[in-house]
C-alpha cells in the first residue's frame, strides 16, 4: 500500500482525498470531483475497522487496527460483497486483536463493539456505489453477532458488579444520612451534627455542623439547592447549599415545628428540577405527612403499634414519592397509605410467599412501586392497587434497601450489597462490614460509583467508615 518514500498507494480504482476513500467507478476519465464517482467515508475519528467479507457460501470477520485496511477486502478475490464497521477506540480498547473474529461470548470484549462511529456496505457483484448502513440495518447486526453475540444482556440490559474502597471519616457518632448532590458529591450528616461532603475519589471535605441539641434524623436534596434536614426534636431545617459548604454552624433558611411527640425518619420528594417541589415523610409515630411547597399536613397514620426498638423503627418502613401530589407510606406490617392528591386510601401488600411485613421499598420507573418483603424478596407493581408480580425472590438475610442504579436494582441486606437485573438475576454482591444492615445507599450523580453507610452502634474510636462501591458491567461467559 506505499512505495519506499513512504506516499500511501491505493488499488487501481480508488482515490484518496481530504481524509476520505473513494470508489471510482472506473470510466475512461475519472477524477474525485465527477459526479459519478462515490465512496466509503473513513470518519476523522476512526481509529480501527471491523470487516465482515462475504462469499457465495460463507462470511468471514476480521478487526483492522487501521481503518483503511478494510477497503482492501473490495479487491479480495472471490468476495460478493463487504460490510465495514468504524470505531473510534482502539482494538486493544474494543478487547479484540489483528485477526479473524470468531463469534463466541468473550468477556474481553468491550460493549462499545455495539456502537460503531459508521457502517458501510459495498456490493462487489454489480456497479452500485457503496451504501452508508444504519446502525439498526440487519447486516450490521448480523456483524454485530459475530463480535458480541451476548450484547442484549450484557450491553443493554447492564449486569453490574462491584469493586470496594472503604474510606475513614472522623466522626466517631453513627452516620444518619447520605444524599447525592447533583455535582458528583454527596453529603452525610452524623449524628454529631456534623455534615461532611464526600467526594468520588474518597476524599473528604467538612461542612457545617447544626447547632448543639440539634440531632439530624433525615434528609432530602431539594434540586433547587437546598439540603431539607428532620430532627430528632420533631422540626425541619433547611440549609443553602453555599451554608452546607461553609465552616462553622449551619445557618437556615427555614426552621419549621413540624410534628409534635415523635419525629420524622423518611422523607422523599422529586429529585429532578422543574418538578413542583414537595415532601411525603414517614415519623416514627407512623404518621404520614405532607409538605406541599408552603406548609405541612397530616394525610392519615398507619395501624398498629410498631416496633419497640428506635433502630428498628428508623431502619423499616419508609416514604416514596411517586408523582406530584403522589405518595406512599408503609412500616412494619403489609399495611400502606397511599395519597392521591386528593385523599388518602390505605391498602394492603401482597402477602406473597409468607410475607408477613413490609421492610423497605423504592419507586422504579420500570417496576413502580417495589416492596422489600421480609423473608420474601421484593414484589413491584404499577401502583399501590397492584397487580403485583414478584420481581426477585431472596432466601438471604433480609433485605432491607432498594436503590435504581444504572439498570440495576440494588439491594442492601444485613451484611453485603447486590446487583440484580431483571433480565439476568442477581450479578455481582459486595460484603460492606456492616452487620446491623445496609441502609444508606446513594450514588455519586453521573458516576459509576455508589456510596454505601449503615446506621452502626459500634464504632471505631478513631472514625466511622463508608464504603465506595465502584460498578462495572459484569460478563458471564
Amino acid at each position: 500500500m506505499s512505495d519506499e518514500a513512504g506516499e500511501l498507494k491505493f488499488p487501481d480504482g480508488w482515490v484518496h482525498l481530504a481524509g476520505c476513500v473513494l470508489l471510482a467507478i472506473l470510466s475512461d476519465a475519472c477524477s474525485a470531483t465527477e459526479a459519478h464517482v462515490s465512496g466509503v467515508m473513513v470518519p476523522d475519528e476512526a481509529r480501527s475497522a471491523v470487516v465482515a467479507v462475504r462469499y457465495s457460501d460463507a462470511t468471514t470477520v476480521s478487526a483492522h487496527a487501521d481503518a483503511y485496511a478494510p477497503l482492501r477486502a473490495l479487491a479480495h478475490p472471490g468476495a460478493t460483497g463487504v460490510v465495514v464497521l468504524f470505531y473510534q477506540n482502539s482494538l486493544a480498547a474494543l478487547g479484540l486483536a489483528e485477526a479473524e473474529v470468531q463469534p463466541r461470548v468473550d468477556c474481553a470484549r468491550d460493549c462499545a463493539l455495539a456502537a460503531p462511529v459508521s457502517a458501510w456496505r459495498v456490493d462487489l457483484e454489480d456497479d452500485d456505489a457503496p451504501e452508508q448502513l444504519t446502525l439498526e440495518h440487519s447486516e450490521v447486526d448480523e456483524v454485530l453477532d459475530v463480535l458480541l453475540p451476548d450484547r442484549a444482556l450484557r450491553c443493554t440490559a447492564k449486569c453490574l458488579e462491584f469493586s470496594s474502597r472503604f474510606v475513614q471519616v472522623e466522626p466517631t457518632t453513627p452516620v444518619r444520612s447520605v444524599v447525592s448532590l447533583p455535582d458528583g458529591r454527596a453529603v452525610g450528616l452524623w449524628e454529631s451534627g456534623e455534615a461532611l461532603l464526600l467526594h468520588v475519589d474518597g476524599t473528604v471535605s467538612p461542612g457545617c455542623t447544626l447547632p448543639a441539641g440539634r440531632v439530624p434524623s433525615t434528609s432530602w436534596w431539594d434540586p433547587a439547592g437546598q439540603l431539607w434536614v428532620a430532627l430528632d426534636d420533631g422540626s425541619m431545617v433547611v440549609i443553602e447549599q453555599s451554608a452546607l459548604e461553609s465552616s462553622g454552624t449551619c445557618s437556615f433558611v427555614r426552621d419549621d415545628a413540624v410534628s409534635s411527640g415523635d419525629f420524622i425518619i423518611h422523607l422523599a420528594g422529586p429529585t429532578e428540577a422543574g418538578v413542583p417541589f414537595e415532601l411525603f415523610a414517614l415519623t416514627d409515630g407512623r404518621a404520614f405527612l405532607r409538605f406541599d411547597g408552603l406548609s405541612w399536613s397530616e394525610l392519615g397514620r398507619l395501624a398498629g403499634e410498631g416496633s419497640s426498638n428506635p433502630r428498628d423503627r428508623r431502619a423499616s418502613g419508609g416514604a416514596l414519592w411517586l408523582a406530584p401530589s403522589r405518595g406512599v407510606a408503609f412500616q412494619h406490617s403489609l399495611e400502606l397509605l397511599y395519597f392521591d392528591g386528593a385523599r388518602t386510601r390505605s391498602f394492603e401488600a401482597p402477602p406473597l410467599l409468607g410475607a408477613l411485613r413490609v421492610l423497605g421499598g423504592s419507586s422504579s420507573s420500570e417496576h413502580g412501586v417495589l416492596l422489600s418483603l421480609e423473608s420474601a424478596g421484593v414484589v413491584g407493581a404499577p401502583g399501590v392497587d397492584g397487580p403485583w408480580t414478584t420481581v426477585a425472590a431472596f432466601s438471604a438475610d433480609r433485605l432491607v434497601k432498594i436503590v435504581e442504579f444504572e439498570g440495576n436494582l440494588i439491594f442492601g441486606f444485613r451484611s453485603q450489597i447486590a446487583a440484580y437485573q431483571p433480565l439476568r438475576g442477581v450479578c455481582g454482591g459486595l460484603a460492606t462490614r456492616n452487620r446491623r444492615g445496609t441502609r444508606l445507599i446513594t450514588p455519586f450523580l453521573g458516576t459509576s460509583t455508589l456510596l454505601v453507610a449503615d446506621f452502626e452502634d459500634d464504632f471505631d474510636p478513631n472514625g466511622s467508615m463508608v464504603l465506595l462501591a465502584d460498578s462495572k458491567t459484569a460478563c458471564m461467559e
